[in-house]
């Protein structure tokens, strides 16, 4: 249900009614697909979940290990979600082949898309400006594809 922004709040009725005005504020409702989908995930058999529990801490292990063996890059283990915040600063102020100089993860995503077509998201927006977003819930394929991609981008920046 990657992208379906479905879910749900268990809390104490003081903070549900504080969470309800702000959703009220943001938001409209989710979509009837969603909520279809939501309905199917709950009813979904415990062996079926177990099993894409597993399926997705063996993309979240082979693509950290492969995160971590590109020099100089850091990323502490998920616990949850599917995604990878790997830290690529130490790249920050060198210079791609083209002369562009990659300032930060923005400029270093924008450089992966064009020049390797690999899409992956800054990490300011999760309070993490010196981190790429790599989500591991596609293909392994496409995983390993990526990171291959990452790396070899990351080999070709100059240090100024």
């Amino acid at each position: 249900m990657t992208g379906y922004r479905l879910g749900y709040l268990a809390a104490p009725k003081p903070i549900v009614a504080a969470a309800a005005k702000l959703q009220s504020q943001i938001t409209s409702c989710a979509t009837s697909i969603a909520q279809h989908a939501g309905i199917a995930a709950l009813l979904s058999p415990k062996e079926y979940i177990d099993g894409k529990v597993v399926e997705l801490q063996g993309k979240r292990d082979k693509a950290l290990a492969s995160v971590l063996a590109i020099d100089g890059v850091t990323c502490p283990k998920p616990g949850g979600a599917f995604y990878l915040l790997p830290d690529v600063s130490k790249y920050f102020g060198r210079t791609a082949p083209n002369g562009e100089t990659i300032d930060d993860a923005n400029k270093l995503c924008l450089h992966l898309l064009s020049e390797y077509k690999v899409a992956l998201v800054p990490g300011d927006a999760f309070g993490a400006p010196n981190t790429l977003r790599i989500s591991y819930a596609a293909t392994v394929a496409n995983i390993e594809d990526a990171i291959t991609k990452l790396g070899t981008c990351l080999a070709s920046l100059k240090c100024p």
